[in-house]
């Protein structure tokens, strides 16, 4: 029987935030909107967390002044975290170091630069790189799409869990029973969960 452990307070998660200052495109900034050329619009996100589908919404968005902040360069998440809003990462490289062996992962290694996103929508998907929001290129997600509101936690007993807005699991990584876990969306693409994981 699977556990699941409704959080009861929400904490900062341990992200590696690498996104400086929010890129302000005031009065059309050309600068702002060229960010979102040449797939940059993949690397970029509304000032309130929600994502690019191609560069002309995200150009359109700078140009009426919108703000482009970056997407953090890594997610890390230690027990126990819970994702609210929607927001982007890109795959940790280096810093993170698995200390023992992992409990899951999607199986999506070999795809460098691909983005790990948790939509507005509840799902949780892996892009292949430049290809953000595009269900084309999508390698792995957790079928959670048409929940608004859904959160993502990743529990203290182990487990990474999506629930609905009436706190009801729509998703899990079947890894409860391992308090002290870490998850780590990899540079290779990969999202695992280890029992164990140094980090600096």
């Amino acid at each position: 029987m699977r556990r699941f452990v409704a959080a009861a307070f929400l904490v900062t998660a341990s992200f590696g935030f690498n996104g400086g200052a929010a890129y302000a495109a005031q009065n059309g900034n050309s600068a702002a909107a060229a960010l979102c050329q040449k797939g940059g619009y993949a690397n970029v996100m509304r000032i309130d967390g929600s994502l690019f589908t191609n560069t002309g919404e995200c150009v359109s968005y700078a140009a009426r002044g919108g703000q482009l902040v970056p997407l953090p360069a890594t997610l890390v998440l230690t027990e126990p975290t819970v994702i609210t809003v929607p927001r982007c990462w890109a795959g940790a490289i280096g810093g993170v170091t698995p200390s023992l062996p992992a409990l899951f992962n999607t199986g999506t290694f070999g795809n460098a630069s691909a983005n790990l996103c948790f939509q507005s929508d509840g799902n949780l998907v892996i892009y292949a790189a430049g290809h953000v929001g595009d269900p084309a290129f999508a390698l792995w997600h957790t079928h959670t799409f048409g929940n608004p509101g859904a959160f993502l936690n990743f529990q203290g007993d182990g487990n990474l869990v999506i629930y609905d807005t009436n706190s009801h699991p729509l998703w899990d990584s079947g890894t409860y029973g391992h308090p002290g876990d870490c998850v780590i969306f990899q540079g290779d693409g990969n999202l695992v969960i280890y029992t164990g994981c140094t980090i600096p």
